[in-house]
């Protein structure tokens, strides 16, 4: 007696974790897969720990610039994947090729520092 009222308590909680378990996977599947995808993209704000650099007479050497990452998911761009990215590329200013590899595609380029007039560079010794 007590065994079978065991056994039916297990195989209802199994079918009650089954049901759940379909009822996540399948019907729910979508809203959560949503909501995974929030997670995994968000916006991080790094201040910069320095400001500009001045040379000694105080003009600007080597500013802040802001950096841009631009992903795509191609998969989710259907039928209009050329379309798009051809697009996009316009935007940031790239080409086809670059494009095509996956390589990092910035519309902004790195500023370099300059020597400032003023300064030479460091006499060699030759002693």
């Amino acid at each position: 007696m007590r065994l079978s009222v065991l056994s039916i308590l297990v195989a209802m909680l199994l079918v009650a974790l089954s049901s759940r378990l379909w009822y996540l996977q399948v019907l729910a599947g979508d809203r959560y897969g949503d909501l995974a995808e929030g997670n995994r993209v968000r916006q991080v704000v790094v201040e910069a720990p320095r400001g500009q650099i001045l040379d000694r007479d105080g003009r600007v050497v080597v500013r802040n610039r802001a950096a841009w990452a631009v992903t795509v998911k191609p998969s989710q761009l259907g039928d209009r994947r050329r379309e798009v990215l051809g697009r996009l590329a316009r935007l940031l200013g790239t080409t086809r090729a670059r494009r095509r590899r996956g390589s990092p595609t910035t519309a902004a380029r790195p500023c370099a520092a300059s020597r400032s007039p003023r300064t030479s560079p460091p006499a060699s010794s030759s002693t």
